[in-house]
């Protein structure tokens, strides 16, 4: 039986006091750019599954984001919003950054990934990895919209085939959801022993990001969209277990 890893990593809602020493505006703000960068909500969009793990991290994004790349290779980083953040997405400052948070960050992200890289590695199964994010317009850059968002984004590379891109995005669309292909987003989580080619094992990744506007109403979850959105992730598991 292939093993499911569901990951979420930016619903962490834990401020970490060695590195809340780090901010250089009063804490209520922070805390309001937290609340709006958070993908709040995306833990709910896991299912229960046989044989799935979910892999979370409760920290603040803004603290430490174990998405993004930790060298120069990430693109954020020019807009000082690599793994450690120094600003947010309208370009306030959060954060001094000294090497000594810079290390405190960098531990915070290590450790995440070498969870990441035990759950791989405790059986020889093949994987399903289930990248899980939530979006809003406000925070994207507004020069990279092209064309309207889509209710989900399917975020993949070459752990998918264009296939089991077609397969999944008709999953949700029929249960109501428009969907787009790496759009606003791109790409999927692929764990470092894999992607480095130090662990060998068949790995099939995709990201699902849900635009906020669809399960949020007046900050409240919406829990028909949420069940809407777990029962077209089981569906097809379902189809990518089977195989």
């Amino acid at each position: 039986m292939k093993k499911i890893i569901f990951h979420i990593p930016h619903d962490g809602n834990d401020f970490v006091d060695e590195l809340m020493q780090s901010l250089t505006i009063p804490k209520n703000v922070f805390e309001f750019y937290h609340n709006k960068m958070r993908d709040t909500g995306a833990t709910l969009f896991a299912p229960p599954y046989p044989n799935s793990n979910i892999l979370k991290f409760n920290v603040s994004r803004l603290l430490c984001d174990v998405e993004r790349f930790p060298g120069s290779e990430e693109i954020m980083e020019k807009y000082g919003m690599g793994y450690c953040y120094e600003k947010v997405f309208d370009g306030t400052a959060i954060k001094k950054i000294s090497t000594d948070i810079k290390e405190k960050t960098f531990q915070l992200y290590s450790e995440h990934h070498k969870k990441l890289d035990d759950l791989v590695q405790d059986s020889d199964t093949s994987l399903i990895i289930v990248d899980l994010h939530s979006f809003s317009e406000e925070l994207i850059v507004h020069q990279t919209l092209s064309e309207a968002l889509p209710d989900v984004c399917i975020g993949y590379d070459d752990y998918l085939s264009d296939e089991d891109y077609k397969m999944i995005a008709s999953s949700f669309e029929r249960y109501g959801f428009s969907v787009k292909a790496n759009y606003p987003y791109g790409g999927s989580l692929v764990p470092n022993c894999i992607y480095s080619h130090k662990v060998h094992r068949d790995c099939i990744s995709f990201m699902v990001e849900v635009n906020k506007e669809c399960y949020i109403r007046n900050g409240v979850l919406q829990k028909d969209k949420i069940d809407r959105i777990q029962t077209a992730i089981t569906d097809v598991l379902d189809i990518l277990s089977s195989r």
